[in-house]
């Protein structure tokens, strides 16, 4: 039996994929994030940085690397994708000596930020974040 093309496949419905786009469409029309989003490129294809198991990255040009067929509901997306976007906006990328405390601190304070925003809903996995008290990733 031969194998449908992707023309005869058109009546498959990519759950993964209409999440996903649900989720960038809601930071589009948020008047924090749309601007954001200007400046970056989303990447969500097979083959790109994000790992196998991570949900997406972001580098320092502005690359957003996000998992091509991971599932999760549009409101985690919009954290997933808001989180990588704050990385951005708060200027994160900076060399320093403590390299992995310094991204953790940078993750903790856009954590507060989201929560503090209400906006989106983080992954499950995520979702056993410590209490801290500093306010600024320095100061973390």
């Amino acid at each position: 039996m031969a194998r449908k093309s992707g023309k005869q496949r058109r009546g498959v419905v990519d759950v993964a994929a209409e999440s996903f786009n649900s989720g960038l469409a809601i930071l589009r029309q948020h008047p924090l994030f749309a601007p954001l989003l200007l400046h970056a490129h989303v990447i969500r294809h097979e083959g790109n940085a994000c790992p196998d198991e991570g949900w997406a990255i972001v580098t320092s040009t502005g690359d957003i690397h996000v998992h091509p067929t991971r599932r999760g509901a549009p409101d985690v997306w919009v954290h997933v994708l808001a989180h990588c976007l704050l990385h951005l906006g708060f200027g994160h990328f900076q060399a320093n000596k403590r390299a992995r405390e310094w991204n953790t601190a940078c993750d903790c304070v856009i954590t507060r930020f989201l929560a503090d925003l209400k906006l989106g809903r983080p992954p499950q996995e995520l979702l056993d974040t410590p209490a801290f008290s500093a306010r600024d990733e320095k100061r973390l």
